[in-house]
């Protein structure tokens, strides 16, 4: 069990009264201003800097962040145990927007249908919005295509993608099979916005020739794969776009496929957690069911 005292000081942060800690947490006030001051003298700290505002202290902070920890792992531990105790689990992730558009808008069709009691809930944000969440113990895990610091999170690569320049079956360049550097910068691109994995691809290629997509002359940033896609149909210009998500497109002769000339798009598809996650066991478990029915 979590010390009652961490929860009460968390509630107190978050409410800034004593009066409402109580209530949330249905203690008496009295209650939570012994759990407030027990706290402080066991520690031999004064929690906040200002009482009135509730503004904490370096150690209140210091110990804020601990109780954070504390109360993250506490969840996983429930979740865990109910995992194990019942046949169904909870899957609490993020992910961004290429992976939610080109893996798991298929795999997740497939789990309900293998695993239809299981509850899943599933965000689509950006890498730094993710990294909030996972600190915040908002989700139990990601599953993102780019890279991480491996300091501060666990992780492991779940797969890998490949990437390519598509264009629509009516651009000037649907039958040439590759194009130089030179070549591209006469034409529109399509680009995702910054930090998406097919992004920092473009970007890793054109710097080593000292350029950006923001360098590029004709540049259409969006961020969202499908527009993306919708737009190189429509013959708007030339986009990196991952493979898998275009196989329908290619096969139709829709899309087709242009090769950079030296050079090779491939991504990294990684699961990252917070390095002190309870659900280790879990996570490695359903990523191994995401990689069997993604293939």
């Amino acid at each position: 069990m979590m010390d009652s005292r961490l929860l009460t000081f968390l509630m107190l942060v978050q409410t800034k009264s004593y009066t409402k800690t109580a209530q949330a947490l249905f203690i008496t006030q009295p209650a939570v201003t012994h759990h407030i001051k027990t706290l402080e003298k066991d520690n031999n700290v004064k929690l906040f800097a200002n009482t009135k505002t509730f503004r904490l202290s370096i150690e209140g902070q210091i110990i804020y962040d601990y109780a954070k920890k504390c109360e993250l792992m506490h969840e996983q531990l429930k979740a865990a145990l109910s995992n194990q105790a019942n046949s169904k689990q909870l899957l609490n992730f993020s992910t961004t927007k290429q992976i939610a558009a080109i893996v798991m808008n298929r795999v997740l069709i497939e789990w309900m249908k293998i695993h239809p009691k299981d509850k899943i809930s599933m965000g689509i944000s950006d890498f730094s919005e993710i990294q909030s969440q996972i600190h915040a113990g908002e989700i139990d895990f990601a599953i993102i295509d780019q890279p991480y610091d491996s300091t501060i999170f666990k992780g492991s690569t779940l797969l890998e993608l490949s990437a390519s320049l598509y264009v629509g079956s009516s651009h000037p360049l649907a039958h040439k099979q590759k194009i130089t550097l030179e070549q591209l910068k006469k034409e529109t691109l399509i680009a995702d916005c910054q930090a998406s994995g097919a992004r920092m691809m473009l970007d890793s290629a054109l710097k080593k020739h000292n350029m950006s997509v923001a360098t590029m002359p004709h540049v259409i940033e969006i961020n969202d794969p499908t527009t993306i896609k919708d737009m190189t149909l429509n013959n708007l210009g030339i986009a990196l776009i991952y493979d898998d998500f275009v196989v329908n497109e290619v096969k139709k002769n829709k899309l087709f496929k242009i090769n950079l000339e030296n050079e090779n798009f491939v991504q990294k598809v990684n699961v990252i957690s917070s390095v002190d996650s309870l659900l280790e066991k879990q996570i490695a478990n359903i990523t191994t069911d995401i990689v069997n029915i993604y293939k």
